[in-house]
């Protein structure tokens, strides 16, 4: 799969990309996430690491891509869904193989 935005500020999608959903009874770290991602999309070997990129609206059909790298990216993206109106979060996941 691949995400799509033609130029910056773009309407932005992910496209051939395969859907999961994956509830949390409270609020996940990013660690729990992608600790969950990983057992859900089999991706269980040692070094592999888990990247996420969240889509976010800004209105008026703008879509962004936020990339989650750490802690901060993580409270930032969380605090911006929390703030909306409609909260449930998109992301895109991919995985990295990280070689000895």
């Amino acid at each position: 799969g691949r995400v799509v935005e033609p130029y910056v500020g773009a309407h932005v999608e992910f496209e051939d990309m395969s859907t999961k959903t994956i509830l949390f009874p409270t609020h996940p770290t990013l660690d729990e996430l992608r600790s969950q991602v990983k057992e859900v999309l089999g991706w269980t070997e040692d070094n592999v690491e888990i990247r996420f990129y969240e889509r976010y609206d800004v209105g008026q059909g703008h879509k962004y891509i936020l990339n989650v790298i750490g802690q901060f990216e993580w409270k930032f993206y969380f605090d911006l869904v929390k703030e909306s109106q409609v909260t449930f979060m998109l992301f895109c996941s991919s995985r990295v193989i990280k070689l000895s």
